[in-house]
């Protein structure tokens, strides 16, 4: 009995001090003195952005929403734009437009999907669609402008065309169907990132100078699939079935790791020189592979299965580690002053009765440790159509390289000229 009565009133304690602890969590129930106000976030706590629509974006007389302030903006539902008028139109600074999943349709003599007024600067414009603008899908003139994850289709002019003079941004867009290019972005030090340019009426993607272009793809547009300005970097890009050159690139342009398959007027055409082309693929096109003007650097490429040359470049040019292969007309084929080596040049001419390996049109060249094979003649000397002692191949001889079939030409075609008519020591000439 004793024991029983300790347990119950360690019961009762315990209970005792529950009950203390729920009243001391339950605070004081009276309400404060005064009115009663609310304790809930309001909705622009809770969304701090401003809606794009009639009350707080108002249009003008040629857009249907325009933003003057600056602000982070969002649509909540899609846009129609009538003959005459932009969708949005951006006259402020500083500002991000988020589509938020909704498209902008243009009607019939419609302008601009978004225009962002010349010299606005710091605009970005993300996460949408937009279609069938008589105009440009998104035009700005302004600089630090920012395009992203947008799906542009069917306008008349370009799809993307940012004009700012400098670090503009476009990434994560497709653009198709446009009525010149896809995506033409202007200013210097500008990017374009892992972007698709689909059948577009120009160029697939044009970039302008200094600028990044990486992990994109132009694929079936009626010019170029790339018209890249000088000096800039294009890492990683495939161009494919273009109606034109897959790649169209100026002076001191720098490729790395690039394809061009099955373009109609050449894989890669570098117009200027002074550029680096390095780790590309450029196979199955029209026309030659690689075009290079002088002062090109072209290493560890392959070229294959092009309509007429592999690799064709100007003087003072050089070609390094390349394995060219199956072109209709010559492998290799250079003017003055080149340094060919260590390519592999192998069963090139397989549309003419005469492709050469290597074929130079000029003088004081160097062709060293090639494996020149199954071509129709491995190497070629020719001025004009006249095989010449006047452009021997090299100016300081043939060193180490295995020929199949031998050269063509006299042996004295094969001497130097210019240095005495003398082969380096251990130089040889074999058939294989």
């Amino acid at each position: 009995m004793e024991r029983s009565a300790r347990r119950f009133s360690l019961l009762v304690c315990a209970a005792a001090c529950v009950g203390v602890g729920l009243v001391a969590l339950a605070g004081d129930l009276t309400p404060p003195a005064g009115p009663v106000a609310p304790t809930m976030k309001s909705l622009d706590e809770v969304e701090p952005r401003t809606a794009i629509n009639a009350t707080n974006t108002p249009g003008d007389s040629n857009s249907v929403y325009r933003i003057s302030q600056p602000g982070s903006y969002y649509l909540t539902g899609n846009v129609t734009a009538p003959a005459g008028d932009s969708a949005i139109e951006v006259a402020s600074a500083d500002v991000t437009v988020d589509l938020n999943g909704f498209a902008l349709f243009g009607e019939v003599g419609s302008m601009d999907g978004v225009t962002v007024n010349p010299g606005t600067r710091q605009v970005l414009i993300t996460n949408g669609s937009i279609s069938d603008f008589d105009g440009y899908g998104v035009q700005s003139d302004g600089p630090l402008c920012t395009v992203e994850r947008l799906r542009v289709d069917g306008c008349g002019l370009t799809g993307i065309l940012l004009n700012g003079l400098y670090a503009n941004v476009v990434r994560d867009c497709i653009v198709s169907n446009n009525g010149t290019e896809g995506i033409d972005v202007s200013g210097q030090r500008s990017q374009i990132l892992r972007c698709v340019a689909v059948n577009n009426s120009g160029y697939g993607i044009a970039g302008g100078p200094a600028g990044t272009i990486s992990e994109c793809l132009a694929t079936g547009n009626h010019f170029a699939g790339y018209f890249v300005n000088g000096a800039s970097n294009v890492v990683d890009c495939t161009a494919e079935s273009n109606q034109l050159e897959g790649f169209l690139v100026g002076a001191s342009v720098t490729m790395r790791g690039c394809n061009a398959t099955g373009n109609q007027s050449g894989g890669i055409s570098m117009f200027s020189g002074g550029g680096t082309i390095v780790e590309c693929t450029v196979d199955s096109n029209q026309n030659t592979g690689i075009i290079a003007a002088s002062g090109t650097r072209i290493s560890s490429c392959t070229v294959v299965l092009n309509t007429g040359h592999g690799i064709s470049v100007g003087s003072n040019c050089v070609i390094t580690g390349c394995e060219i292969r199956l072109n209709d007309n010559d492998g290799i084929v250079g003017g003055s002053d080149n340094y060919f080596a260590d390519n592999q040049c192998d069963t090139n001419g397989v549309g003419i009765s005469d492709g050469a390996g290597i074929h130079v049109t000029g003088s004081d060249n160097r062709i060293d440790n090639n494996n020149v094979l199954d071509n129709d003649q491995g190497h070629r000397c020719r001025l004009g159509e006249q095989a010449t002692s006047s452009c021997a191949i090299p100016a300081r001889g043939i060193r180490r390289t295995s020929i199949s079939p031998p050269i063509t030409g006299t042996a004295r075609s094969l001497m130097c000229p210019a240095r005495g008519h003398r082969r380096l020591p251990g130089s040889r000439l074999r058939a294989r």
